[in-house]
């Protein structure tokens, strides 16, 4: 009787309550569903293919770092110098984890002074005159000169480029990717290999090449890796420093790392 009072049609006014609910319904919804998916920025950053283990580190790692920013992170495995000269292009947002400096050859990208990871480089070789004589990079650059031998290292790998940069051209070869190093190596085509990070390659030589005439010389260097952002987002560095910072102090990079050690111990990849 009184929707005909006020000349308003019954199923009309229902059809418009229902509306009216839905709204409010919706309403109290989206703050909370925002809160859960929404995220600052999606950086997309590179890492080198091939690094398997050392890969899976950086995947954990930015996985909290993920939790702690509200920056969601991507990694995408690229070839070794792809992933650096893509990210400085600014195709991509940065790399996850490459050696310190970086900046100084690669002028987009912005460094992120906490160190993630720290690795080794070694030396794989079959000559008998390497194996037992060289112990650091200057008796093994002595050794090569003298017996004229030829020393692998990955392209892209700028620290493997810096450690050898006092060896002739004649006396390196700038190699793909681990497995094709081991392959040159087995069938003599090179006489040493310049590995890192030695985690994947060790893994890679006790799978592989653990029964051939290639033995692992020694570690020949310790260093840090460091993520990089392209300049274009400078105005999160100190949001993912910071970050960073805390993961290191509240042991949360060492305890990543344990695990990681642990799996691979298990595996017999160490």
């Amino acid at each position: 009787m009184l929707s005909t009072l006020l000349g308003i049609n019954m199923n009309a006014l229902n059809y418009l309550l229902t509306l009216y609910l839905l709204d409010l319904l919706s309403l109290s919804m989206q703050p909370a569903y925002a809160q859960q998916n929404s995220y600052l920025s999606t950086f997309n950053l590179t890492a080198p293919e091939n690094d398997g283990p050392l890969n899976d580190y950086s995947k954990q790692v930015f996985n909290k770092l993920q939790a702690r920013t509200n920056i969601k992170f991507v990694i995408k495995n690229l070839p070794k110098q792809r992933a650096l000269s893509g990210a400085n292009m600014g195709e991509y947002d940065g790399v996850a984890m490459r050696v310190v400096n970086l900046e100084n050859e690669y002028s987009n990208l912005v460094p992120i002074k906490q160190a993630i990871f720290k690795v080794q480089h070694v030396v794989f070789s079959h000559q008998e005159k390497i194996i037992n004589g060289a112990t650091h990079f200057e008796n093994l650059y002595q050794i090569t000169q003298r017996h004229q031998y030829k020393v692998g290292y990955l392209n892209g790998s700028k620290k493997a480029k810096d450690e050898l940069a006092k060896f002739p051209n004649e006396y390196k070869m700038a190699l793909g990717d681990p497995m094709q190093a081991f392959n040159l190596l087995k069938m003599g085509r090179i006489d040493a290999y310049l590995a890192g990070p030695r985690i994947v390659n060790r893994q890679l030589y006790r799978r592989h090449f653990s029964n051939t005439n290639i033995k692992e010389v020694g570690v020949f260097a310790t260093f840090s890796l460091y993520c990089y952002v392209h300049k274009k987002h400078v105005a999160f560095v100190n949001v993912i420093e910071a970050a960073l910072k805390e993961m290191n102090e509240d042991g949360t990079l060492q305890s990543i790392r344990e695990s990681l050690e642990m799996m691979n111990k298990a595996k017999k990849l160490y």
